[in-house]
């Protein structure tokens, strides 16, 4: 049985956002987000689809982007939830989440040369946040070296590794794949 929800809201940046999500048991099919960006004299319109990778050839397009943007996928197995921002046809970002009871991990947030500065990593933040929160996850853990100060804007904070969930402490990216000098973050959602 399908569950389709329609949600319409402005955030403060002036940003309108129709969302459309399909739900088939607890599994989210996509999220569809029009997008209306205004400044000061001209308004220019996007169109973008945040869609899950289900399908195989959709998970190697998720893994490829993340590979051209140089981020961590060999950690990256069948339980990782794999996000595609489309705008058309053209992939314009990703972002991925490891579900752990009642926490996430944060992954694979890269948005592409040519659509960074207009707000979609934003976007993707807010849609996998509510969408973790719709789950029944209460809190975000990230590990970065690179984007630190994004995810303060997002209302991140640094937290000491030590103190992190033993279950993102297990993982590749907490163990390896992000340097010891990386910053561990973590959000109450």
């Amino acid at each position: 049985m399908h569950n389709r929800q329609r949600m319409l809201r402005h955030n403060r940046n002036g940003l309108l956002l129709t969302i459309e999500l399909c739900q088939s048991s607890k599994l989210w099919q996509s999220f569809i987000i029009l997008t209306k960006f205004k400044n000061m004299s001209t308004e220019v319109s996007q169109t973008a689809v945040l869609k899950i990778a289900v399908t195989e050839m959709e998970r190697q397009r998720v893994i490829s982007l993340l590979g051209q943007q140089k981020l961590p996928v060999t950690d990256i197995n069948e339980d990782t939830l794999l996000y595609l921002l489309l705008d058309g046809d053209n992939a314009m970002g990703t972002v991925g989440l490891d579900i752990f009871n009642d926490c996430a991990l944060l992954r694979s947030v890269s948005i592409v040369k040519d659509a960074r500065g207009r707000g979609f990593g934003k976007i993707l933040n807010e849609q996998i946040e509510q969408f973790a929160k719709e789950s029944g996850i209460n809190c975000m853990y990230l590990i970065t070296h690179s984007a630190k100060d994004f995810f303060d804007h997002q209302g991140y904070c640094v937290i000491d590794r030590t103190t992190a969930p033993e279950a993102i402490k297990q993982t590749e990216q907490f163990t390896g794949l992000c340097p010891s000098t990386a910053v561990v973050m973590k959000k109450r959602i």
